[in-house]
């Protein structure tokens, strides 16, 4: 499924996807998918995910907030 979302926006960067340690994951068609994308997978160990909601917290909710205005304005 992730792979329909960017289809469109990958052109010549690098993209880094953050999973979490479940083992599926890993797979040899998963890897070469990312590796073909320039995509870089980082895996967190299931004790360190909490660290991501730090960024949810600091970063992520201004840019939430904007998001939010921008569109009820264009709609």
């Amino acid at each position: 499924m992730f792979k329909k979302y960017i289809a469109f926006y990958i052109i010549g960067r690098y993209y880094l996807l953050i999973l979490n340690s479940y083992s599926s994951y890993a797979t040899a068609g998963f890897n070469k998918f990312y590796i073909e994308r320039n995509i870089i997978s980082l895996y967190l160990l299931p004790y360190l995910l909490y660290l991501l909601y730090l960024f949810d917290v600091s970063c992520f909710l201004p840019l939430k907030h904007l998001y939010s205005q921008k569109t009820e304005k264009i709609i």
